[in-house]
């Protein structure tokens, strides 16, 4: 590549490696930038936008075949001016161009998203994958480039006409997730969440029943289980109050653990594994959906703590090895902030570190005869192999009953165990190892806290607690701290990026949960914060309908997501967040002495939550799996106010909620919130904690309603909670 084609907007200096791999090549590729789309309308060319990301193959396979290629690179950088976008970093231009160009062609919105568009960003032609030469019906990526360049040149005019046709369209269409939309349909221009959840009624016991339904058999291949285990559907789950549901629940959480799904020697669950396409594999551990897994782990073993101890202690265990993998492979040393995933994509011959074939695996221990026979047992290895000849390790349910079928004690099967892990964990590096994907995203740090802080409560981990609080304060810091708004990005060289609506309602949740779980008033001071920002950059007040991207954005608005995947939709998170914060404080007696505008601005903000996800979820109420789980909770939200004359510490607030959440899922789980009341912490700043007594405080069992009973006798209070659920329907 001539340096006539290279720009101060080059890949160089992205956060991204998947961006920074890029750089070196012979395309002159930019990032997205005002600069970048300046070039284009000044220079009279069209702009070729390719969006990928690290651990997608036909990505990876476009980009080394096609991009590569001398040819090609010469006539884009003569033709085009050439963006490449990494997806994880910009989901919002990836989402919404990929949408177009559904609307437009027959393209999919899976990556990679190859996009011809004009300098005025309107897209004009575009699809997936295109192949260096013609093969599969598809046409030669140069012969795709030379008609959109002829295209571009003779019929400008008409592009931007037809294109600008397309974007009125579409955001016509946003008001269909808006708060007045669904006040027309309703005929009602005062909805509130009793009305509306009267409107979902029907949909809430479909969900029911889809939740009690669709549970894999066990015979499932590894990626048909990992599309089946979604966390957000799991969680619903085991807090649906349905012991049916729960047991489900649990069954497949044991099944992630003992499958590929889960890696006994990095530790950490793969957020799916995939067949072998292209003589490639990828595997990817994203920080989202291990932060989700320790979670569910926690609550799984807090769910069986009496019935099955063994169990229970297993699954505290793969919590503790997800959040040692999270810990050790995803936290960055110079920022103590964490990446977004861990990826190994490696061909289809390569030694990778997160399979093996019989032989490698033979070879690793061939000078232990008995660690060896341990191994191929234990991790399940065979000569076919269960991925395309090779294996992902897996584990059986139980030690225990897998040492007493070998005839072995539990104390020398653990030996072996250890000693057989350690070997693997001292494998040569040239193997292909996992690397970061060098992306430090705010709302995967948020939900990162969210989630331990969550754990720490029900299992009483004094030491995640901590961890969640301090990392908390790197996130303020981090992206919020002395901004006139936040950003979406951390890398060495400071903070940027546009932030999205998804990282505030992550945030958002986090500090709501830190509040909750410390009543310390600094918590609810960034919650409200946050609240603010949102409304003022992603909230439309006439319509009443919630952005994904901050409304000044460059290009096409498009509503938050309303649907869920491997992570709540945002929708549903902010929804609940609100919904959390209101019941707490109305529970614990702070609301009516609160500032009414700010009130109104979390309810307000509540209700359009609530609208962006309602329509869609009475037609698909499994894909609104957490917005539906919260609203159920929400009309008659059930709290509970630790009661205390002495100031809590840590460990004594941890033994009550761990106490509580053992005897809550022991009794089928309803969902509730754990307070502390917030006046115990405020007016005793600056004091000492208490001494751990061995009575521990009183819980007062509250709703929006009202307070009902004070009781220290855990089994009782779980009852009145259940008695009233029922009582409710």
């Amino acid at each position: 590549m001539s340096d006539s084609y290279k720009s101060a907007e080059g890949l160089e200096t992205a956060s991204s490696l998947y961006l920074q791999k890029l750089a070196s090549g012979p395309v002159g590729w930019r990032r997205w930038s005002a600069a970048a789309f300046e070039a284009a309308q000044s220079g009279g060319k069209a702009v070729l936008l390719s969006i990928g990301r690290t651990g997608c193959l036909l990505s990876k396979k476009m980009d080394e075949d096609v991009f590569e290629d001398e040819d090609t690179a010469d006539f884009l950088n003569r033709n085009f001016v050439c963006i490449k976008i990494d997806s994880d970093e910009r989901p919002d231009i990836a989402s919404i161009y990929g949408e177009l160009l559904s609307v437009q062609t027959d393209c999919t919105q899976s990556l990679p998203l190859t996009v011809f568009v004009t300098p005025e960003r309107f897209p004009f032609f575009g699809g997936n994958y295109f192949p260096q030469t013609a093969e599969f019906g598809l046409p030669s990526f140069l012969e795709v480039c030379a008609s959109c360049q002829r295209l571009f040149t003779e019929e400008r005019g008409n592009l931007h006409s037809s294109a600008e046709k397309l974007l009125k369209k579409l955001n016509e269409t946003a008001v269909g997730s808006s708060l007045k939309k669904l006040e027309a349909d309703l005929s009602d221009d005062s909805l509130n969440l009793t009305k509306i959840q009267k409107f979902l009624g029907g949909a809430t016991a479909r969900l029911n029943e889809t939740l009690r339904t669709a549970e894999p058999d066990g015979q499932k291949s590894l990626p048909q289980l990992a599309r089946a285990c979604l966390p957000p559907r799991l969680t619903a789950k085991i807090m649906s109050s349905d012991k049916g549901n729960a047991a489900s629940a649990l069954n497949i959480l044991d099944m992630i653990r003992c499958s590929g799904l889960s890696d006994p020697v990095a530790g950490g669950i793969f957020d799916g594994v995939p067949e072998e396409r292209f003589g490639s594999r990828s595997f990817k551990k994203s920080l989202s959906e291990n932060a989700q897994m320790m979670a569910l782990f926690v609550l799984g073993s807090a769910a069986m703590r009496r019935g099955n101890p063994e169990k229970s202690a297993d699954f505290l265990s793969a919590a503790g090895e997800v959040f040692g993998f999270m810990t050790s492979r995803l936290r960055s040393v110079r920022s103590g902030l964490f990446f977004s995933s861990d990826i190994v994509a490696a061909d289809g011959q390569d030694a990778c570190a997160s399979t093996f074939s019989f032989a490698e695996f033979t070879a690793i221990f061939g000078h232990k005869p008995k660690e060896l026979d341990f191994a191929l047992s234990y991790f399940g290895l065979t000569k076919k192999g269960n991925l395309q000849g090779r294996n992902i390790l897996s584990r059986p349910p139980s030690l225990e009953r897998f040492c007493q079928e070998r005839g072995m004690t539990v104390g020398d099967g653990r030996l072996l165990l250890e000693s057989c892990l350690a070997t693997l964990r001292s494998l040569p590096d040239e193997r292909v190892q996992p690397s970061c994907s060098g992306l430090i995203l705010l709302a995967d740090n948020a939900l990162f806290v969210t989630q331990v802080l969550n754990a720490a409560q029900v299992s009483g981990s004094v030491e995640w607690f901590n961890f969640a609080l301090n990392h908390l304060d790197k996130v303020w810091s981090a992206f919020f701290a002395e901004r006139e708004t936040p950003v979406r990005l951390w890398s060495d060289e400071g903070a940027s990026g546009q932030v999205l609506a998804d990282d505030l309602a992550f945030s958002l949740q986090a500090f709501v949960a830190a509040y909750c779980a410390t009543g310390k008033a600094l918590y609810a001071q960034r919650a409200r914060g946050i609240v603010k920002w949102i409304h003022s950059m992603f909230v439309d007040p006439v319509q009443g309908v919630m952005y994904s991207a901050p409304k000044s954005a460059e290009y096409v608005h498009r509503p938050v997501a309303w649907q869920e995947n491997t992570r709540p939709s945002c929708a549903a998170v902010i929804f609940e967040s609100c919904r959390t914060y209101l019941a707490a404080c109305s529970s614990a007696g702070t609301l009516d002495s609160a500032d009414p505008s700010d009130v109104k601005m979390w309810e307000a903000l509540e209700l359009v939550a609530l609208a962006t996800f309602a329509a869609h979820a009475r037609l698909m109420p499994e894909r609104c799996t957490g917005g539906l789980s919260a609203l159920g909770w929400s009309v008659d939200a059930k709290v509970c106010i630790v009661e205390s004359d002495q100031i809590l510490g840590f460990e004594d607030w941890l033994k009550v909620s761990s106490a509580f959440w053992a005897e809550c899922l022991a009794a089928g789980g309803a969902r509730v919130v754990l307070c502390q009341r917030p006046e115990a912490r405020e007016l005793a700043a600056g004091g000492e904690p208490s001494e751990t007594s061995g009575v521990l405080p009183a819980l007062a069992l509250c709703t929006v309603r009202g307070r009902y009973e004070s009781t220290a006798n855990y089994s009782e209070i779980i009852g009145q909670i259940l008695a009233y659920s029922d009582s409710e329907g």
